[in-house]
């Protein structure tokens, strides 16, 4: 059953909140240049071997904002987290389960955005990976006071894209700068969040 959200929750409330901060944007934005830029040499020893299942998982940081009725919010600068779970098809394609998330507490109110997908992953050379993905997506809404805390959340559907570079630091591993975009439409209202995050994949190969 689908739970009505707040009215904290609509863009008319989200909209007059304190603009974003950049700060958290802009300091992995800069981890991502470094990371990338530091990772070339390490990047030519190692060569892009994909075969086996591969696990991924990253953090990082991200904006999101909410339409409904015609009316968009101001976008909020939050948290951001990511994993996948797939299988190498061949050396250019991967299919998986993703899972994206967007969280942050903004006046006593602790919002949570998700999108879980059925994935494809394409490798178009070197070390670059082109994902997108259907399925779920939801919304959650906690706000406490007192001793008591009330939840509320909707569910609906979710989709999700997202393009990184792969930094092979060893035959199994390797550090990936990216950029994920992820969009939920729900009963109440619709929401959207991207992600700059660096992650990890783990490459289980075959011996």
């Amino acid at each position: 059953m689908i739970i009505p959200l707040p009215p904290r929750m609509s863009p008319l409330f989200y909209r007059n909140l304190p603009k974003p901060r950049n700060r958290l944007l802009a300091g992995v934005a800069a981890l991502l240049l470094v990371t990338t830029i530091h990772g070339t040499a390490l990047a030519a020893l190692h060569p892009h071997l994909r075969d086996g299942w591969i696990l991924g998982l990253g953090v990082g940081g991200g904006g999101a904002a909410i339409k409904s009725g015609g009316q968009t919010g101001d976008r909020e600068t939050g948290s951001t987290g990511h994993f996948r779970a797939g299988y190498i098809l061949n050396p250019r394609v991967s299919i998986g389960l993703e899972g994206n998330f967007w969280m942050k507490t903004v006046e006593g109110v602790d919002w949570t955005f998700d999108t879980y997908t059925a994935e494809a992953t394409f490798y178009p050379g070197n070390g670059f990976t082109l994902r997108a993905g259907v399925g779920g997506g939801g919304a959650e809404a906690a706000i406490s006071s007192g001793n008591a805390t009330t939840t509320a959340s909707e569910t609906g559907l979710g989709a999700s894209t997202g393009v990184g570079y792969e930094i092979r630091v060893s035959r199994r591993w390797a550090v990936v700068p990216q950029i994920d975009f992820s969009y939920i439409n729900l009963d109440s209202f619709d929401a959207n969040f991207f992600s700059f995050s660096v992650a990890a994949h783990w490459y289980i190969l075959p011996k």
